[in-house]
């Protein structure tokens, strides 16, 4: 997969997710959702810091009828939907009695 393959499908799912409306002003904050790097050899995928995918390791499924890996968006939307839902399981609950301690002994 060439970098311009890349560019294309990360800023169609950057625009994607720029048209759900419920997230759009937490997006807007982060400055970038989904990210593509390279340094001429390797090929890195992430979102919100997460590596989705990357080339030196890839993790999609790979089809020994056709020779090749699953194609690469689905992939990735897969990988995105995986991680916001880990994440919405994520509860931090009010501050302990001992993190409470230390802010007032900061005082």
């Amino acid at each position: 997969m060439t970098s311009d393959e890349i560019i294309i499908i990360v800023s169609s799912m950057n625009d994607d997710l720029m048209q759900e409306p419920v997230i759009e002003d937490f997006l807007m904050d982060l400055g970038t959702w989904i990210t593509y790097s390279s340094d001429g050899y390797s090929h890195i995928i992430e979102f919100l810091g997460i590596t989705l995918w990357h080339d030196d390791d890839d993790m999609r499924e790979y089809d020994e009828k056709k020779d090749d890996y699953e194609p690469l968006e689905p992939f990735l939307r897969r990988r995105i939907n995986s991680i916001t839902q880990t994440l919405s399981l994520i509860s931090l609950s009010p501050l302990s009695s001992k993190a409470i301690k230390i802010e007032e002994d900061k005082i």
